[in-house]
């Protein structure tokens, strides 16, 4: 199981993975200057949206780590965008930051469940953020 922010530079070791393997991306937004922002140095949002379609595309599983959440809103995007290709998701929230006390987490925890289940998908939400439902 693999882990990465690397975007399309990760698929250069697709095949040294079988469908026994999973591949998956932390996507914490859509907007590039955002990103480049809460991330230096990781792929932008649609590099690594483009590494899970192509894992998918062979036959390696794929996952999602939406964690930290930035945006809400964001997130059930990045769900709504990916779950055709994605096998799993992994939602938390984000900790030790300011930012985490403007988000409505119970409500989020709610309206993500929802999502996940009304699309059929195979999901874990993170302790931190289960405890909010």
């Amino acid at each position: 199981m693999l882990l990465t922010k690397g975007g399309q530079r990760a698929e250069r070791d697709f095949d040294l993975l079988t469908n026994n393997d999973w591949f998956g991306v932390t996507l914490t937004n859509l907007n590039d200057a955002l990103s480049l922002q809460w991330e230096p140095g990781a792929a932008l949002p649609e590099a690594r949206i483009m590494s899970l379609y192509h894992a998918h595309e062979k036959g390696i599983k794929t996952w999602v780590s939406l964690e930290p959440v930035l945006y809400p809103e964001v997130a059930l995007e990045l769900i709504r965008r990916t779950h055709s290709f994605v096998n799993k998701f992994k939602v938390g929230v984000l900790n030790y930051h300011p930012h985490s006390k403007d988000i409505d987490w119970h409500n989020f925890a709610n309206d993500v469940k929802s999502l996940l289940t009304e699309l059929r998908c195979d999901y874990y939400l993170k302790n931190d953020l289960s405890k909010w439902l």
